[in-house]
């Protein structure tokens, strides 16, 4: 399994984090199961100098919780997962830090969802540069790569592509900004892997250091040059040498190590501690300070422009940490902290606990306190509740109707069929085993609900203009109810086949139009979209994933009553004795997972907690 790891520069082992002591503000000490010990320097912050205000010249300024938010970046000198819910403004928080500390770092690559590229661009103009040369996209593997930007954007699946990573890599990259960091749970998928590669890369450096001899035979002196590859993050480097004596041909080894402050430049740092010391010495001419003064802060600005050998800043940006089981949270944690996170196995039985399927969903209940505790330096959470006092209702309504059967109900039956036959002499039946039937059971379903779906809208766009988003899964039930709402006179259609340039123009364009409809796949329009001036949402086709659901309902949604004053209504439709009924229970045990450890404010409205095989009985039991 691909992963990022340090490496102990004296003996080669994985690093894998025992204890840490802080000395005071300024310095904290790191103990490995390696036996070795390293000192590093805190990072301070002076929050006097931050600016919150946008530089488009518009006048935003950010709210008191992404102040915090910001502060908090960079307190953390850039290395953070921000787990703030949907819709709280999570974009502007990690842009905002970034202008904060533009010149330190930048060039920044950021990393989004194809359909929010053009999104991240305009809020990257307003909050951190509106030059012409600010922020580049690249689209598709083809794409140019120019130098000279302060930022690149560009989607996963771009960045995924080897020969892009190839063009990146003439890029000394000081931040990453990864949105939507929940997208790379899985480290089995290219997009994974090719990020923890990117980050290793980014954080290699290399060290080169006059290192004198002595040989032990005849006491000759000379000074040979040594170069060697270290990791940024730890700051440590061992630089080795051997040579042979060129007077009595002894072969002589010297080993040094090289903490923190060597690694920036130290040729030119020696000389600027050197300058400063002359132009602030009072034994000499007020002409030779003022000069000494001028030519080291000639080489500050020198010295700032070299290649950085700090580690490369890592921003990950997630409103769903975990979507499915509490293990998921081991890729981002390993990514931010790989000394203390380094083996998923470890993290498992350190904090996890397993439900009835052996899977590690859960945070074990006596852990939950401490496990918030020993993330908190590097993880922030924060939900609308917290944030807001007086927050626009969401309304949400699960209709139970009696489905239009007609031809479909025999249809149903036969996949009812196909499921007990596999039921029988199955133990322990997973989803994946029935996964085409269920499918395809889910795609019936919608259908049988396009005839109450389409009536129910057409009588309330008879009583007024009130826009409504429908939220759909399967290509045939929204051909079927895009024909059946009126087409292109009254619908737009948004699914995972328009591309970014249609997706972002259809979010805005909806406002003013005249139509009335939106019909929109779950998947697609849950990431990056906003569409909070609708007030009214119908979800046609569920989602398997409750926090897949939580994304999509959160694109209609905003907390701060100045953009959003309207209540929110989120309607289900449930056919009545088919999958959808226990479907809904399983939703609700995966909150039951999910909502203890990531949600702060926890409720959960009901919960079975059946397993899959009795859901899966009693679906095969209710034919129609």
């Amino acid at each position: 399994m691909p992963k990022l790891t340090y490496k102990c520069p004296i003996c080669n082992k994985d690093l894998k984090l025992k204890e840490e002591i802080s000395f005071g503000d300024t310095e904290k000490v790191f103990t490995y199961t390696c036996g070795h010990s390293f000192a590093r320097p805190q990072h301070t912050l002076d929050t006097s100098t931050l600016n919150f205000t946008s530089k488009d010249g518009s006048g935003k300024k950010a709210r008191n919780y992404q102040e915090t938010g910001v502060e908090f970046i960079l307190q953390s000198d850039f290395n953070v997962i921000i787990a703030d819910q949907m819709r709280l403004g999570k974009t502007p928080t990690a842009l905002l830090a970034l202008a904060n500390a533009y010149k330190d770092r930048t060039p920044c690559l950021i990393l989004v969802k194809g359909a929010n590229l053009w999104q991240w661009i305009r809020e990257y103009k307003v909050w951190c540069d509106i030059l012409p040369n600010g922020i580049f996209p690249v689209i598709g593997g083809k794409s140019l790569v120019p130098p000279g930007f302060s930022s690149y954007i560009m989607s996963m699946d771009t960045f995924s592509k080897p020969e892009v990573r190839e063009k990146l890599k003439r890029i000394p990259f000081k931040l990453i900004i990864v949105d939507e960091a929940h997208s790379f749970k899985n480290t089995e998928s290219n997009r994974s892997q090719a990020l923890v590669e990117f980050v290793q890369f980014l954080n290699t450096g290399e060290i080169s250091k006059e290192i004198q001899f002595k040989c032990a035979r005849c006491q000759t002196v000379w000074v040979e040059e040594a170069k060697q590859k270290f990791d940024k993050r730890i700051g440590h480097a061992v630089l080795y040498k051997s040579s042979k004596c060129a007077k009595c041909g002894n072969y002589c080894y010297v080993q040094q190590q090289h903490d923190e402050k060597d690694k920036y430049a130290p040729k030119e740092q020696e000389k600027y501690d050197k300058l400063l010391a002359l132009g602030n010495d009072s034994s000499t001419t007020e002409h030779e300070r003022a000069l000494a003064l001028q030519k080291a802060e000639e080489l500050k600005e020198k010295i700032e422009l070299l290649p950085a050998n700090k580690p490369c800043g890592l921003i990950l940006l997630t409103g769903t940490p975990i979507l499915n089981r509490a293990d998921e949270y081991f890729v981002p944690l390993n990514l931010i902290n790989p000394e203390r996170y380094s083996s998923l196995q470890g993290f498992r039985y350190e904090w996890l606990e397993q439900d009835h399927k052996g899977r590690w969903s859960r945070v074990k209940p006596y852990h939950k306190d401490a496990f918030k505790r020993a993330i908190a330096p590097f993880f922030l959470r924060r939900e609308k509740e917290d944030v807001f006092k007086d927050l626009p209702a969401i309304n949400r309504i699960f209709t139970v109707i009696e489905p239009d059967k007609g031809l479909y109900a025999k249809q149903y039956n036969k996949i009812l069929d196909q499921l007990e036959e596999k039921l029988v002499g199955k133990a322990d039946p997973t989803y994946w085993d029935m996964a085409d039937q269920l499918m395809e059971l889910r795609r019936i379903c919608g259908m049988m609900k396009l005839m109450w779906t389409s009536d129910y809208l057409e009588s309330c766009a008879l009583e007024s203009a009130t826009k409504y988003a429908i939220g759909i899964h399967h290509e045939s039930v929204r051909d079927v109810l895009y024909l059946k709402l009126g087409g292109e006179l009254n619908c737009y259609k948004l699914y995972g086949g328009t591309n970014s340039e249609n997706k972002d123009r259809i979010m805005r364009e909806w406002e003013h139009s005249n139509k009335q409809f939106l019909i929109i796949n779950m998947l697609a329009g849950g990431v990056g979209m906003d569409f909070h001036y609708c007030d009214n949402v119908v979800v046609l086709e569920r989602q398997w994933n409750a926090e897949t659901e939580r994304q999509f309902e959160f694109r209609f949604y905003n907390p701060d009553l100045a953009i959003k004053k309207n209540p929110l209504t989120i309607e289900y439709v449930l056919a009545k004795g088919t999958l959808d009924e226990w479907w809904y229970n399983m939703l609700e045990e995966k909150k039951m997972n999910v909502d203890p450890l990531v949600y702060n404010n926890w409720s959960v409205e009901s919960g079975t907690g059946i397993s899959f095989k009795e859901l899966a009985e009693q679906t095969v039991s209710a034919r129609l």
